[in-house]
């Protein structure tokens, strides 16, 4: 079945197919009560280019008119897939229509046209399809039947009642029912008391502690009157305990003395001991008078064992000998061995006059057994037999037998051809095409072969050492390590120790410096040591740098501050070390010995014991008196 799409009724008007030339028409299409835009048009059957419209051949130029088709084509048909009408010759009973190419019976779910259910319409409940348009008989809860179809129910109520929907009637205003279903007045914020309006509107005409009325409604409280607050929803009023809001606490108030609340801020006229007032704040004191230091909120003289701070004990730094605080800072005249005098601080020596070396912090002579340094060794030299230490290096004068004598070192002259010999006396240098054979000269073979440590050189075999390694020339010069800790082996230049502060990396044959990931050896990371607060490697041991919480650094631990062990190792707490006291103990992180009772006489202050009397009657006699001479003479105050 030939098909034609509905266009636009501007393209209608071309040459050769005007809307004004037909006489008869058949269908309209589209329909006039198609759901399409009256605009759309419709050529029925044809094919229309710019100048002529044909269907089958056959030139229907003056058979067109807009929205109809040629009268031969019957039924104006729809295609829903291509969304088109189109016209056709198929003839349908009066209770069927067209749906693609045939012929449809209306039916409820189909009713005109394919796509019209009448049981999807809103409202409906039942009913029947006539004359391809969908009358209802029934509607459900909400709706009523109107001219065949189901429409909303009024909602319109009396005066004092509102509509509730879900059961479709008008309910009477009630404080439960408040203008509508479920608004209950009584569940307001604040509510206590009162009525809903006609006009279902909750009306208060009291409130819940918290809340005030206002035109009506309980709104809560946002302000007090002077000299209160606002907690738990009523006005409370300002304290040294509860100072412009319920939570501050004037008397918790770092620092706090006394004072009052003034304007809802705490206002201080005098602070705690270790406090100052600014103002009306008290804070912490930050400075002291020259000569003394801040300590515990106190002012302390300085001293060898408190210089410029409590903790700070000259007689503790490394290397020092003697000397004074001065404006604070700790200056030395006077190391210990081991150190030198630097201006006023003492460092550990680096240097020592000519003939000596650094062994354990101090400078001792050189000899035969530490030439140079403690593990040079002219003893333990291959083939040493005696000599000296001359600037710091290993001088012999005579060898063993099997070596000689090379320039002040024992050299292996069993085939060495520049230093030949095994008597322990003089080298002797083979000449011409003489080599050394079992440490004598002799004349030298068409093939040289030489031993295992040995290399050929000039057409003889020499022995490999740090300076010729595998081939003449070659010095062995690993850096950082040790004077003596060089071999070759085979011909190759091979590090076995390694000066301070680096080991040997054998994987790699250098030396590699210690630290806290590579300490005393490769990938020996520092870790694991309980409260260590970072780490320090020395002497290739992994050492705690600091510690955490009430604990303190000991070797290679953190150990926990205690009366035996107060602030360091070895650092007792007891009531020698503060004046006055009958009993002390080791508190907080930084390991203080504190008074924690006094003798009579005494009181404790910012730990330590002070006299309860005043200067003027500085003499305490008992029970409770202060006098101004000794043994109770002399005018005579109570204590404080």
């Amino acid at each position: 079945m030939k098909k034609a799409i509905c266009l636009l009724a501007a393209i209608l008007v071309f040459s050769g197919c005007s809307l004004g030339d037909v006489k008869e028409k058949g269908a309209s299409c589209p329909p006039k009560d198609a759901a399409h835009d009256a605009s759309l048009g419709i050529i029925g059957g044809v094919e229309c280019s710019e100048t002529d419209c044909v269907v089958n051949d056959v030139d229907y130029t003056e058979n067109i008119q807009f929205g109809y088709c040629p009268v031969e084509f019957s039924q104006c048909g729809y295609d829903s897939a291509k969304d088109v009408y189109y016209c056709a010759k198929i003839a349908c009973e009066e209770d069927e229509h067209i749906y693609d190419d045939d012929c449809e019976r209306d039916t409820l779910r189909h009713c005109g046209s394919h796509e019209n259910d009448c049981k999807q319409l809103s409202g409906w409940k039942s009913g029947k399809c006539t004359d391809k348009q969908c009358v209802a008989e029934e509607c459900v809860d909400g709706y009523e039947v109107f001219k065949g179809k189901c429409k909303a129910k009024s909602t319109d109520c009396d005066d004092g009642e509102h509509y509730y929907s879900e059961g479709s009637k008008c309910e009477k205003n009630s404080l439960e029912n408040c203008g509508s279903h479920g608004n209950n007045c009584a569940e307001l914020s604040g509510w206590k008391d009162g009525d809903c309006s006609s006009g279902g509107v909750c009306l208060a005409i009291d409130c819940d502690s918290g809340y005030e009325l206002k035109s009506g409604k309980c709104v809560a409280l946002t302000t007090c009157p002077e000299g209160q607050h606002l907690f738990d929803g009523t006005c409370e009023e300002d304290s040294l305990q509860h100072c412009g809001n319920h939570e501050t606490d004037c008397t918790k108030v770092t620092g706090w003395g006394d004072g009052s609340c003034t304007n809802k801020k705490c206002s201080a006229t005098a602070c705690a001991d270790e406090y100052v007032l600014n103002g009306d704040k008290c804070e912490a004191r930050t400075n002291c008078p020259e000569g003394q230091h801040l300590y515990l909120g106190t002012c302390e003289s300085d001293s060898i064992q408190n210089c410029g701070g409590h903790d700070k004990d000259c007689t503790s730094i490394a290397g020092w000998g003697g000397g004074d605080c001065v404006a604070g800072n700790c200056s030395a005249t006077a190391c210990l061995d081991g150190y030198e005098l630097n201006g006023d601080k003492c460092e550990a020596l680096t240097n020592c006059p000519e003939a000596q070396h650094i062994y354990n912090g101090k400078c001792v002579d050189d000899s035969v057994e530490q030439c140079g340094s403690d593990v040079n060794n002219c003893v333990k030299l291959s083939g040493w037999k005696s000599g000296q230490c001359v600037n710091q290096t290993c001088v012999a004068d005579a060898c063993v037998s099997g070596y000689c004598l090379n320039n002040g070192q024992c050299a292996d002259g069993t085939a060495n051809s520049n230093a030949c010999g095994i008597s322990g006396g003089a080298c002797q240098k083979c000449t011409g095409n003489d080599v050394c054979k079992s440490g004598i000269c002799s004349p030298v073979n068409d093939t040289v072969s030489c031993t295992k440590n040995q290399h050929v050189y000039n057409n003889i075999c020499e022995d490999d050492s740090l300076y010729n390694c595998g081939t003449h020339g070659r010095e062995c010069k690993i850096a950082n390590a040790a004077p003596t800790g060089q071999d070759c082996v085979n011909g190759q230049c091979i590090v076995n120790t390694c000066i301070a502060n680096y080991h040997v990396y054998k994987a790699e044959n250098r030396c590699e410096p210690d630290d806290t990931d590579n300490c005393g050896s490769h990938g020996n990371k520092c870790s694991g040591i309980a409260n260590a607060n970072g780490y320090v490697c020395e002497s290739k041991t992994c050492k705690p740098k600091a510690c955490l919480g009430d604990n303190h650094v000991y070797q290679t631990i953190c150990e926990p501050n205690s009366l035996e062990n107060c602030g360091s190792h070895g650092n007792p707490c007891n009531r020698t070390k503060v004046s006055n006291s009958s009993d002390v103990t080791c508190t907080n992180t930084k390991g203080v010995c504190k008074a924690t009772k006094c003798y009579e006489g005494y009181k404790v202050s910012e730990g330590i014991c002070s006299s309860i009397c005043p200067s003027k009657a500085q003499y305490y006699c008992s029970p409770g008196a202060c006098c101004a001479r000794p043994n109770c003479a002399g005018s005579c105050i109570m204590a404080e």
